[in-house]
């Protein structure tokens, strides 16, 4: 007997088909079909979660501008610090602490995530 005949052309076989998805989203908020799939489980759920996001949002911007301006202050100091050591004729401490301020400076630009430049021509992000 010929068994040459392609898959689904025999007979009396069961074929077993498993299919398995994986999504990944990356970002704070859901993508929209998940946020409506919550929506069918609770009718504001999506509304909930964009109000979370909004005020958790705002809360973070707030601290962040605090850090920055004690950032900021602390900065200052040293470097005030520093040329009132350098003035002082302790050439050392105020040297070392003014190289430490601005190595620190430096150090957390390069640290700091770099954004894509938009090219000439392009628009850049809004």
């Amino acid at each position: 007997m010929n068994d040459n005949k392609p898959l689904h052309l025999k007979q009396n076989q069961d074929i077993l088909v498993q299919q398995a998805v994986h999504q990944i989203w990356s970002g704070p908020l859901p993508p929209p079909e998940i946020l409506k799939n919550f929506n069918d489980v609770l009718p504001t759920a999506a509304e909930r979660i964009f109000i979370v996001f909004e005020s958790e949002t705002i809360q973070r911007h707030k601290i962040e501008t605090r850090g920055q301006f004690f950032g900021f202050i602390v900065s200052l100091l040293v470097i005030g610090g520093a040329i009132w050591l350098l003035t002082k004729g302790q050439t050392i401490g105020g040297l070392t602490s003014l190289v430490g301020a601005v190595g620190t400076f430096i150090w957390l630009q390069e640290r700091r995530p770099k954004r894509p430049r938009a090219d000439k021509g392009q628009a850049g992000p809004p």
